[in-house]
């Protein structure tokens, strides 16, 4: 989580954008796109107008999946090792390794780019920088 952490900072320092709550880089016409992170894990119900807000970032061109690995198995390990170390859950392995494997073949479905985030931050944000100015047309 922490590379993920890094690598989007990267990113929003690159961009120029803004941090907002939500999984997409949207665009404006006249301004450079805000970048936008939405956690998988949020229940559908957590706010009135999420699944609203969820649908439009799904169906958005420049939505963007990060996992630290596309296969199940390995993105369960790597996954579960890091929560299992943060201090401030419970780290129960069976129940994260439950909630990793719902998860994940809804998150493999959207329709969406896919960047590996296991690799250093700086080269997943360069991966995603070039995916947004491609997509939104600045040069690079």
């Amino acid at each position: 989580m922490q590379a993920q952490l890094d690598a989007l900072g990267i990113l929003f320092s690159r961009l120029g954008s803004d941090c907002c709550c939500a999984t997409q880089l949207a665009r404006r016409s006249h301004e450079r796109p805000p970048l936008k992170v939405v956690d998988a894990g949020h229940p559908d119900d957590v706010h009135a107008g999420y699944q609203a807000l969820r649908r439009s970032i799904e169906g958005d061109a420049l939505t963007a999946l990060l996992l630290p690995a596309f296969e199940l198995e390995a993105c369960v390990q790597i996954i579960v090792q890091r929560q299992l170390a943060r201090p401030y859950l419970p780290g129960n392995r069976t129940s994260e390794e439950r909630r990793i494997r719902e998860r994940f073949p809804k998150l493999m479905a959207l329709p969406c780019a896919r960047f590996q985030s296991d690799a250093a931050p700086d080269a997943t944000a360069s991966q995603i920088e070039r995916f947004v100015r491609r997509h939104v047309g600045i040069p690079e």
